[in-house]
């Protein structure tokens, strides 16, 4: 069902560029693009993902609270944690390089920001 939903939304903007006068080729292309970003996505672990954004979701809410009493220092330490191994899960990896076939026009590539990027935000400033 997730393949099909996927599917649908990847050729939606296919379908509203072509009514706008692109050419056959053109959209052929895109075509092939999309369907080379959905078989690389089978190479994605959703369950491992959906476990990793729920981590995700408590570590933020322990973050906020951190930032809430002031203790800037842990909640920084704590996103970084999690920005780490976020970098380093090889589904988050396959994500990144799967979404950089994404065909152009259809939207910006799944990029993380790399761990030295993270370290020059300050979480709580964020919040």
């Amino acid at each position: 069902m997730k393949t099909i939903c996927l599917s649908a939304l990847l050729l939606l903007p296919l379908a509203v560029t072509a009514q706008q006068g692109m050419s056959q080729a053109e959209m052929q292309r895109m075509r092939v693009q999309a369907q080379k970003m959905q078989a690389c996505m089978k190479g994605v672990d959703q369950q491992a993902l959906q476990r990793l954004g729920k981590k995700a979701e408590e570590i933020d809410r322990q973050v906020t609270q951190l930032c809430k009493a002031g203790r800037r220092s842990e909640a920084q330490a704590l996103a970084l944690k999690l920005g780490r191994e976020m970098l380093a899960d090889p589904n988050v990896q396959k994500m990144q390089e799967c979404s950089r076939l994404m065909p152009a026009g259809m939207g910006s590539p799944f990029q993380m920001p790399s761990l030295a990027e993270m370290e020059q935000h300050q979480v709580c400033d964020e919040r």
